[in-house]
């Protein structure tokens, strides 16, 4: 047949042929989609019915537990109930599970149903274990359905969600069927007309598409070869098929060598593995086996022709050649020099690190070594300033104090470099202003010295109120900052400004600049000085260094309060540090800390005198020291230079406070303490550590050994006394509550002015006694220490000084049987005894009471 013989009228009516086939086909197609679609619904419903009666079915179960469990007593009814719930549960368990065991979709977890059947197999057993269900076994089971609630909703939920999507994939393939058979059949149309016209250019197409696969692999194939990695394509199987002359030279063989072997076996031994033949392969890391394929990059080791093994980076990919097979691609490329450059960067990252540590515990030791040291200095500076002395001494004494001050401060802020920002943050009330004007006028001496002027320039307006904050750190920022403007300022001025600003939140926005007429910093070096260990170096001859912490920590501390610090300076126009904190306002019912400055730095506490005092230290020096402010602080010391020597005395004596040093040779502090705990007359004593190392961790440690609080050195006369007043007051109080109302009955009666009368006839009277008892020798008549006894007993029963009275009568006593042990051993009693009635008068007459 040709094309002149085609014509119209010969060609419509297959046309028509075609086209009422096609409708038929159409027609027929979709009434039989219909009849699936409606058959596929009944199973969806019937099988989402199901599924969801699981969950109605436990829930029945849980009811009947609880119906059971509320009952005050078990019946027969319940229990029926219950077994009946359970069976009904553990057939629809049984029917799920056959029913979504042939089911397998990313949405189901089939560990869910194999934990829920785990759980009616563990109620089965409790029901099956008894012929009548107890409480207990209620509980239990209602503890397995609580459990089984979440997996029941989790493999409801999952499967009717599985059936959804099965469904809807089934509906949307439907639909797609019909259209492509409607599609397909309008397109059969026009294939008959145009088949042969397409066929002409089908052919022309696959010959070009020839000619341009054969370029695209020529191409292909001399990238490879250029490649400066290396390149190796293998079958599904893993075998070699084809490698690049730079994968050739990298594992140091031939081509013709490599093809034809596994690529596993061959390269790559050392950490692939294969779990069948013919799989992608995977490599071992961990004892889990990872794949290699698709999978981005991966570090392994390669094996050389020579036996050798080296580095190298691997990146393989899937795909499949003309024929359809699998094939993969694998790029190699060898790391050795940059494996061996990371090893030398790390090896250097380490070693930087142990020096790092290194140096931060030498500085932490050494802080240590110099603090223990200048215990002994500042102690015997301040018991030298309760002498009478000429104002010539007196000024060298002053020159000495701020010497010691200051090589204590280079020493602090070494050991607070080395915490490293572990410093406890304590919340406090405090006034800003006033701390810092307590800080000028502890410099003004100094500023003085140095031709300077210290001014401090309050917020214009109402005062600044008192702030809750970390007072240490505020404290410590602002003697950092100003004593540089101090050191640094040859007769010129240094002005501290402060302002502050309420914000809407109620917290207040506090400013304050540190501003010296001194030489200025290069803004150069504006960032390095911020830098632990760097100062800038001054031509100024006045100017005393530091070890270049100061500002570090400054800027430490103003970070961890939330804040930051600024400079603004240059050479020869002087310098302004700027600080900027947010703070909370302190409430007005909270009274102002005690600041770290005093003016009177020999000023003693009155309070809490007479106490038997154990001093523990290997160094003579600071123990000598430790006895004599003890001494002029009112108290009775005793001393020993070593851990034995203190158990000893602990065993005997009944002490009411040991200061223990704890770096002692030999026996530490830690293990006397101990040993002190285990037995004897002072096991139950307070002890205080006394150490110059107090780090965080060190205080942990400290008080796990059976220390009640830690003193870090040094020590001066005022610290030592206000500490061990507020000690005693806490731990050991001289009165209790009974003789405190008694002195009030008392004081009802006569009136304050004349209760201190009395009680100063008391303290006279008894003190008398004490001194006898003294004095007392044991070959003289008793008598005289009787009647003294007698007398003190009897003027402090008169005031209601009980525990004074019924001392003294104990002595008395002992007196008369003549038992001088116990007349000895009545001695501290009557100690303290007066020690409490003398305070409290001390009270009294300041009308503190």
């Amino acid at each position: 047949m040709t094309h002149k013989n085609l014509r119209p009228k010969a060609t419509a009516p297959l046309l028509a042929l075609i086209v009422i086939a096609l409708i038929l086909v159409v027609f027929h197609g979709t009434l039989l989609l219909d009849r699936i679609g409606s058959k596929r619904n009944a199973d969806f419903d019937n099988r989402s019915w199901l599924v969801a009666q699981l969950e109605v079915d436990q829930k029945e179960l849980r009811i009947a537990l609880l119906k059971a469990r509320m009952l005050p007593i078990l019946s027969r009814e319940a229990e029926r109930g219950v077994r009946l719930a359970f069976d009904i549960y553990y057939s629809r368990v049984l029917t799920v599970a056959a029913a979504l065991s042939p089911i397998n979709g990313s949405a189901l977890n089939l560990d869910d149903m194999k934990t829920l059947e785990a759980s009616r197999d563990e109620m089965a057993a409790v029901i099956d274990a008894v012929a009548f269900l107890r409480p207990q076994d209620i509980r239990q089971l209602q503890d397995i359905s609580v459990q089984d609630a979440i997996d029941v909703r989790a493999v409801t939920s999952a499967a009717i969600q599985m059936f959804t999507q099965m469904e809807e994939a089934r509906r949307i393939e439907d639909r797609d069927l019909l259209v492509r058979l409607v599609v397909l059949m309008g397109a059969l149309l026009v294939l008959m007309v145009v088949g042969i016209v397409l066929a002409i250019r089908i052919s022309q197409q696959a010959a070009r598409r020839a000619g341009s696969a054969a370029r695209t692999a020529s191409n292909l194939r001399r990238t490879f070869e250029a490649s400066l990695d290396g390149v190796v394509v293998s079958d599904g199987a893993g075998t070699i098929t084809y490698l690049n002359a730079a994968a050739s030279r990298m594992f140091g063989q031939n081509s013709s060598d490599l093809l034809g072997t596994s690529l596993v076996d061959t390269i790559l031994p050392k950490q692939t593995a294969n779990t069948a033949t013919g799989t992608k392969p995977h490599v071992v890391r961990n004892g889990v086996s990872v794949p290699l394929v698709d999978c981005g990059r991966h570090r392994l080791m390669g094996m050389h022709r020579s036996g050798g093994a080296f580095p190298i980076e691997v990146s393989i990919v899937s795909d499949h050649d003309s024929d359809g097979q699998p094939v993969c691609i694998g790029f190699f490329r060898d790391i050795t020099e940059e494996v061996e450059a990371e090893n030398r960067l790390r090896s250097a990252r380490d070693k930087a690190r142990q020096d790092a540590a290194a140096k931060s515990r030498f500085l932490a030791i050494m802080s240590h070594e110099m603090r223990t040291p200048l215990h002994g200095v500042i102690a015997a500076l301040d018991l030298m300033g309760s002498e009478k002395l000429s104002v010539t001494c007196r000024r060298f004494l002053a020159t000495a104090r701020a010497c010691s001050h200051a090589a204590l401060n280079q020493v602090v802020e070494v050991l607070e470099a080395t915490r490293d920002g572990a410093t406890e943050i304590k919340i406090s009330p405090f006034d800003p202003q006033l701390l810092i004007a307590d800080l000028l006028a502890g410099l003004h001496s100094l500023a003085r010295a140095r031709g300077n002027r210290l001014t401090l320039q309050p917020s214009s307006g109402p005062a600044c109120p008192p702030l809750l904050g970390w007072q240490r750190g505020f404290l410590l920022v602002m003697r950092n900052l100003i004593s540089n403007a101090v050191k640094f300022t040859n007769d010129g001025e240094i002005t501290v400004s402060i302002r502050f600003e309420m914000q809407f939140d109620g917290r207040i926005a506090l400013d304050i600049d540190v501003r010296d007429t001194g030489m200025g910093i290069d803004p150069a070096n504006h960032e390095r000085i911020f830098q632990e260990f760097e100062a800038v170096d001054t031509a100024n001859p006045s100017a005393t260094g530091g070890v270049g912490l100061g500002l570090a920590i400054a800027r430490s501390a103003v970070e961890r309060m939330g804040g930051r610090i600024r400079l603004q300076s240059a050479l020869g126009h002087g310098s302004c540090f700027s600080v900027q904190l947010m703070m909370e306002a302190a409430p007005a019912s909270v009274s102002l800390e005690a600041t770290e400055t005093a003016t009177d730095e020999n000023a003693v506490i009155p309070a809490h005198r007479g106490r038997r005092i154990l001093v523990v230290d290997d160094n003579t020096v600071n123990t000598a020291l430790m006895a004599e402010m003890l001494r002029r602080i009112g108290h009775q010391p005793e001393t020993a230079l070593d851990g034995p020597r203190a158990i000893a005395l602990a065993r005997e004596e009944a002490f009411d406070l040991i200061l223990m040093d704890i770096g002692m040779p030999g026996m530490d502090g830690l293990a006397t303490t101990r040993a002190i705990r285990a037995g004897g007359a002072s096991e139950f004593c307070p002890v205080v550590g006394v150490t110059a190392l107090v780090l965080a961790e060190d205080r942990e440690r400290i008080l796990e050994s059976g220390m009640q609080d830690v003193l870090g050195k040094p020590l001066g006369l005022r610290q030592l006394s206000s500490y061990l007043a507020d000690f005693f007051a806490e731990h050991l109080p001289l009165l209790d509550d009974d003789a405190e109302e008694t002195f009030a009955d008392v004081r009802a009666l006569m009136g304050d002015e004349m209760m201190v009368q009395l009680l100063k006839g008391v303290q006279q009277d008894a003190e008398a006694a004490l001194s006898s008892l003294r004095a007392m020798d044991a070959d003289q008549d008793l008598q005289a220490l009787r009647q003294a006894l007698h007398r003190a007993a009897g003027s402090a029963a008169v005031v209601g000084a009980m525990a004074l009275a019924e001392a003294m009568q104990d002595g008395e006593k002992a007196v008369l049987a003549g038992d001088i042990g116990k007349l000895r051993s009545c001695e501290a009693q009557i100690l303290h005894t007066i020690t409490a009635t003398t305070e409290y008068r001390c009270r009294l007459q300041a009308g503190s009471v």
